[in-house]
């Protein structure tokens, strides 16, 4: 008889009560995916209260449950709820008191609390609200350092365990710790009715309480939560720090090795030096042997940085080997190898043991997009991409990206249907970020991307002003500026208006990365826009200046661009050689004109027979007749007629062979020795691709 009450007691009792907890706690995580203040989120978090309460009747005070709804209501942004079941509530709260100081509050007050009942009490569950009960009105009271009486409205996790069970649960100084700790702007920033509970002072000392009044010195979960407040303010050397005092008591640690490896790829976005991750992640793989065994968000975060590194570099600016001696492997061919790791991974969540499925895990599929779009591999990374935007409706830039690749295909109408798509997902979803690992992707984002593709394709639908012009093939792409052009009709005015219109998207795509009014997670981290759309964006710029025969404004804009980037993309040195000619800076002019001449020149001799049907063949020959043409109207300012002759003779020879004239050059020649006597100028080609990248790009995307 004994042991079947002691059965009843110990195990049915238990386990009816955790599963009336168990379903409150999915009722909270159902609630989430519902708009806050709407009808069905109310009604699952009423559910939840209810089942928790039943829970209550059974097996009240339970240490673990308090902490798991805490957590969960943490993570779907009712923090009044979450603090309430992780500490509790009491009156007057710390800070609200009439005669207490201001530093008491939560968001101020650096020590944590330790609490006692007030003399002469004892413990009694019959004065708090347990079970749907209202709870005696003689309430117990509690007295924390400050001496000032407080009265017990809720015992949360808190004070339940110092309190009722006069112990110290590690597990709840942790979460505490956690939670104060929250990086959400729903949690820090006052527009949001936030910043109540953000303390990472206070966070610090609830994980410290584990070393000392838990008696757990080295417990792994409290240094991590410390290095990790250290890495959410961007103190890296301090987090590495924390993360290295894991790993010197147990070297094979997922949490301490993985949290290094993060804080190295922060550290090498900042300085460019690759050699700490890579040396890091060899060390892992290879010497400790547990690459699997880091997280899916780490995981995903290393494929990403294997996506991004320039092999070339590796060897030349780092003097570091690309292969690896041990495995084999090249560094780029990380990236799958640890993509196929994520898909056939799962994990345990580590606090509320939830599980997550490698192959649901949209981070996972974004990355491996990334990866995909990095070799050119379009139609494989559009699909990876809508998977990772199907599975997680916050991912804005898996939804960019699949715009990015509707423009690439001339597809503006889809793809600004997408663009709209990912700023209704950056703005419903922004004030969430934090709340999830793998979020640290779209904080890291840059949402001008969004405003420059939209203008971008304001742009391009602008910039061929005919309808008929097509700017992926020639004669499309050769745009000469407006004062050159005949009368325009209605719809070409239009399209003139659209063209400088979208100067305005390029500029909001700028602003966003001085935007003072975006909350202040979102300021920390975003990364500046992309060199690449860096690069378009000047250029695009400049070309609708040029346009406009402000050539001033044009030379301004293009001012910006590193000489690589001038002396790899032709049509910039043919723009800039165009502007540097109509603002009488001729010296500068032809010196653009003859890079110009080499590079076509270099092309023609590895093309062969030219093809006036290749689109490619058009774009270098048509390329090298304004050249040489320009050339020769140079000369001919500089009052050098033999080298002006000789350059227009080759223009008209050069536009023979792909089966065109160049009337420009051939009434340049004819009337050389008339010019002067007239008052005009020689004239130029000064058409301007509207893109930097050539024909075989484009046609290639």
């Amino acid at each position: 008889m004994v042991g079947g009450t002691l059965f009843y007691r110990n195990f049915i009792i238990p386990n009816q009560a955790a599963q009336y907890y168990e379903q409150g706690l999915t009722m909270i995580r159902e609630a989430g995916v519902y708009p806050k203040n709407s009808e069905a989120r109310k009604k699952k978090f009423f559910e939840a209260e209810e089942s928790f309460a039943r829970g209550e009747n059974i097996l009240p005070n339970h240490l673990k449950y308090l902490n798991l709804y805490g957590i969960e209501y943490t993570r779907v942004e009712e923090y009044d709820r979450a603090f309430e079941k992780l500490f509790g509530r009491v009156s007057p709260d710390f800070g609200a008191g009439r005669e207490e100081p201001l530093s008491n509050s939560w968001d101020k007050r650096e020590k944590v609390p330790i609490i006692t009942l007030s003399p002469g009490q004892v413990w009694d569950n019959g004065k708090l609200p347990i079970a749907g009960k209202n709870g005696s009105e003689n309430r117990m009271i509690l007295i924390a350092q400050d001496g000032i009486q407080r009265k017990i409205m809720k015992a949360g996790a808190y004070i339940v365990m110092r309190l009722e069970k006069q112990t110290h649960d590690n597990s709840t100084y942790k979460n505490l710790g956690r939670f104060h700790s929250s990086i959400m702007p729903s949690f820090t920033e006052s527009s949001l009715g936030g910043g109540k509970y953000k303390n990472d002072q206070l966070a610090i000392n609830f994980f410290k309480q584990v070393y000392t009044d838990g008696n757990e010195p080295y417990d792994e979960e409290s240094t991590a939560g410390i290095a990790k407040v250290y890495y959410n303010r961007r103190e890296f050397g301090k987090a590495a720090s924390f993360y290295n005092k894991i790993v010197e008591i147990d070297p094979s640690s997922p949490v301490g090795q993985g949290g290094l490896l993060s804080t190295y790829i922060e550290m090498w976005k900042e300085d460019g030096n690759p050699q700490f991750v890579i040396n890091h992640h060899r060390q892992i793989k290879n010497n400790l042997d547990i690459e699997k065994k880091l997280s899916l968000h780490v995981l995903s975060k290393l494929a990403s940085f294997y996506t991004d590194l320039n092999q070339k570099e590796l060897r030349i600016r780092y003097n570091i080997n690309p292969i690896d001696q041990v495995s084999g492997m090249e560094v780029n061919d990380n990236a799958l190898e640890i993509l196929d790791l994520i898909y056939y991974k799962t994990e345990e969540d580590p606090v509320t043991g939830t599980e997550t499925e490698g192959s649901k895990y949209a981070e996972g599929y974004y990355q491996r997009g990334r990866y995909f779009s990095s070799i050119k591999e379009s139609i494989q990374a559009r699909r990876f991409f809508e998977k990772a935007a199907t599975l997680d409706p916050a991912h804005y830039l898996a939804s960019t990206e699949l715009a990015e690749n509707a423009i690439r295909l001339a597809n503006f109408s889809e793809a600004d249907k997408l663009l709209n798509e990912s700023l209704k997902r950056f703005e419903n979803y922004k004030q969430s970020y934090g709340a999830r690992e793998e979020d640290e992707t779209l904080i890291q984002g840059n949402v001008g991307r969004i405003y420059f593709d939209k203008a971008k394709i304001q742009y391009l639908s602008a910039a061929g002003i005919h309808e008929k012009d097509k700017i992926t093939e020639f004669p499309g792409r050769k745009i000469y500026p407006f004062r050159a052009r005949t009368e325009m009709d209605m719809l070409a005015k239009t399209r003139s208006m659209e063209l400088k219109n979208s100067l305005d998207g390029f500029s909001k795509a700028e602003s966003v990365q001085i935007d003072e009014n975006e909350f202040t997670l979102i300021r920390r981290w975003r990364t500046p826009l992309p060199v690449r759309i860096q690069r378009e964006l000047r250029y695009f710029k400049g070309w609708v200046d040029y346009m406009n025969g402000d050539f001033p404004a044009s030379l301004n804009e293009w001012s910006g661009f590193e000489d690589e980037d001038e002396y790899n993309h032709s049509t910039l040195l043919m723009g800039k050689a165009n502007a540097f000619f109509y603002t009488g800076q001729y010296k500068a002019s032809l010196g653009n004109y003859l890079k110009v001449q080499d590079d076509m020149e270099e092309k023609l001799l590895n093309m062969g027979l030219p093809k006036p049907d290749d689109p490619y063949h058009q774009e270098v020959y048509q390329t090298l007749v304004a050249a040489y043409n320009n050339i020769g109207a140079v000369y001919e300012k500089q009052g050098n007629t033999a080298e002006a002759l000789k350059h227009y003779w080759k223009a008209i020879e050069t536009a023979r062979k792909i089966n065109e004239v160049s009337e420009i050059a051939m009434s340049n020649k004819d009337l050389m020795f008339k010019k002067e006597a007239i008052g005009q100028d020689p004239l130029l080609e000064d058409w301007l691709s509207p893109t930097l990248d050539s024909v075989k790009k484009l046609t290639k995307e």
